[in-house]
């Protein structure tokens, strides 16, 4: 380093301008670089920002129909649940629906022969109350008594049909028929279970 104090001043201060100059040029070289890096990672933020707000368009966009949709599915819900057996009980339930289906029977003209239960089926929201009832018809009756069981205030699923000639010669048949109710169970979280018999 005794060769910089041999150099005359102005070359000092030469050869300082000239370091200075030379570390502002890297430096701003680096800036460039980093910019550039910068410029691409900022690209690709913004990228996503705007695929982001695109998405959260299309989402808010769609919100609408979905509450529409929920509602409509509420109110047809809503509907069907006035079919349901009125009945606090598994046991009422069952009574309550025996009512229904001689009322329906009646109404066809049929004469209720007998009828059983079966044990009531729960799990999830709604129990089902099965009934199994006996009689002897003619086919139209019988195919009268099915359209009514579709029309029916009170929901009544068909879910069993036996069928046994009773009198070829007047066309009477012999039917035994297994429909079924349903209840909501108590408070919609099971706890009613155990009380099914």
């Amino acid at each position: 380093m005794s060769g910089f104090k041999d150099l005359a001043e102005r070359d000092k201060r030469a050869l300082r301008v000239l370091a200075v100059a030379l570390a502002l040029a890297i430096l701003w070289q680096m800036g460039r670089s980093f910019t550039g890096l910068g410029g691409l990672a900022t690209e690709a933020i913004l990228e996503s920002l705007e695929q982001r707000y695109t998405l959260a368009q299309q989402l808010a966009a769609r919100q609408p129909a979905r509450e529409r949709e929920a509602r409509q599915r509420a109110r047809a819900l809503a509907r069907l649940e006035t079919g349901l057996l009125k009945s606090a009980s598994p046991a009422l339930a069952q009574a309550e629906l025996r009512t229904a289906m001689s009322d329906l029977l009646e109404q066809a003209g049929i004469e209720l022969e007998g009828s059983s239960f079966a044990p009531p089926e729960t799990s999830g929201m709604y129990g089902a109350v099965p009934l199994g009832v006996e009689f002897t018809c003619g086919m139209d009756q019988l195919v009268a008594l099915l359209a009514s069981l579709a029309t029916a205030e009170t929901i009544l699923a068909p879910r069993d049909l036996e069928l046994r000639a009773d009198h070829p010669e007047t066309g009477s048949v012999r039917v035994r028929l297994t429909v079924e109710g349903y209840l909501e169970t108590s408070g919609r979280d099971g706890s009613d279970v155990g009380a099914m018999p």
